[in-house]
């Protein structure tokens, strides 16, 4: 027997925890068996306690390759021909009439490219011969509406959406929508011509209260959005709507003390509420240092607004945990789709053409040398990677953070710490012990 490689030790409320990162199981001990664990002094351990840690990982066989576990699990979904579910985001354009002074696709905004009707039944071709390629046997499709502004083109969305609605009935297939959007050009005809009939679940942001959001989400006169994006939210819940709403509070330094204010208000005029965190990243100009990273969130920031978010049933960030999946980017059944018909696998690249991983031409999907480079992305190439205790959890970051630190998808980024796994852990057993 020997030690898993994956264990964690931890101390909360003056208790002693391992947490194993490829099993995901939590177990509070006594600091002594801990101590036996690390140096293999198993005559001191009880029976009953190595049961314990061998049903759960912690304890291990000598001979067994713990990262070729992980290994087989990650790999299984990543490679899987089967999926369930194809994943659609599609970009109608990448115009928008907001010039929000963070966003990602600058570069792109004014690119007058739409798609057409027939670029649209070429979208259609593609999803069936997706569809009925062998082996796949797709159960629902999740299709996004994305942009720039997909609702500067309503009557675009409302083509794809009736397209997609249509190939659905033909296959007997669930299809499930949602939009990311600025909420401000959300009327009524739009609401009673697209997202009633359909149920899109809409993705709208605010960043704080108005004065912080006006000074980032601004037209291109300057003008600030707050007003208008409210009156939107106000129009879906009178028309029913209010389910449909996921709102998501970009935070910063700037406005981090006006979340109590935000979800008062909004509470129960949405369906679902949640912290983002603004990123230097891409082409935004976002001010790098009113960001919030990941670590600073979780260890200084999220326990002191914890009770506003339990107060609001707000989803608390960073609480899941447990092996990292394959995303989008690696997997099969996931595509991005914008106005020139390229395809993209992560929605951080889009606009970026160098990172298309083909176009669609004729209805068919012409792949190039990326979509190889990027959907064998792997996390078992990197020896210190193969090394870390972190790995399951971590899974060598994701390959937009890759690019982001190293200009290399490939060559890791460590943006989890092990204080960041424990905060984790410790932020979900405190919620079980409310709820027991």
């Amino acid at each position: 027997m020997k030690e898993s490689k994956y264990n964690i030790y931890f101390k909360r409320k003056n208790r002693w925890y391992i947490y194993n990162a490829l099993s995901c199981a939590i177990i509070a001990c006594e600091e002594s068996l801990i101590n036996a664990l690390k140096i293999g002094e198993w005559c001191s351990l009880t029976e009953s306690s190595i049961c314990l840690l061998k049903k759960n990982g912690c304890i291990v066989s000598d001979d067994l390759d713990e990262t070729a576990v992980f290994k087989k699990y990650f790999n299984s979904i990543q490679y899987c021909s089967n999926p369930e579910e194809l994943r659609l985001v599609i970009l109608p354009t990448y115009q928008c009439n907001l010039r929000c002074t963070y966003c990602f696709e600058e570069d792109c905004k004014d690119l007058a490219v739409i798609l057409t009707e027939d670029k649209i039944a070429q979208i259609v071709s593609f999803v069936k011969s997706e569809l009925s390629a062998p082996g796949r046997d797709y159960k629902r499709i999740a299709i996004t509406l994305f942009g720039g502004e997909p609702f500067l083109f309503p009557d675009i969305c409302i083509e794809i959406m009736e397209k997609m609605c249509l190939i659905c009935k033909e296959y007997n297939m669930e299809l499930k929508a949602s939009a990311i959007t600025n909420a401000t050009l959300i009327n009524e005809n739009l609401v009673e011509r697209l997202i009633k009939p359909y149920q899109i679940r809409l993705q709208i942001t605010l960043d704080g209260e108005k004065i912080s959001h006006d000074k980032k989400r601004v037209y291109a006169n300057g003008m600030g959005s707050y007003d208008r994006v409210v009156c939107a939210i106000d129009l879906l819940n009178v028309k029913g709507c209010a389910h449909l709403i996921d709102l998501r509070l970009n935070v910063d330094r700037d406005n981090i003390e006006s979340i109590g204010n935000v979800f008062e208000k909004f509470a129960l005029r949405t369906n679902y509420m949640y912290v983002g965190l603004l990123r230097a990243a891409g082409h935004n100009g976002c001010n790098s240092d009113q960001c919030i990273d990941d670590n600073d969130y979780l260890i200084n920031i999220r326990p002191a607004i914890l009770p506003i978010l339990n107060k609001y049933k707000a989803a608390k960030r960073y609480v899941p945990f447990g092996k990292q999946r394959p995303c989008a980017l690696t997997r099969n059944g996931c595509f991005i789709i914008d106005s020139l018909l390229d395809v993209y696998k992560c929605d951080n690249l889009v606009g970026q053409s160098k990172y298309a991983v083909g176009r669609i031409v004729n209805g068919r999907l012409r792949y190039n040398s990326q979509f190889y480079s990027q959907t064998t992305w792997t996390p078992f190439d990197n020896i210190k990677c193969l090394k870390c205790k972190l790995l399951p959890a971590c899974g060598k970051s994701c390959a937009y953070k890759c690019l982001l630190a190293n200009n290399d998808i490939n060559e890791p980024t460590c943006s989890m710490t092990e204080g960041q796994l424990i905060e984790r852990i410790k932020a979900y057993l405190d919620e079980q012990e409310m709820k027991s």
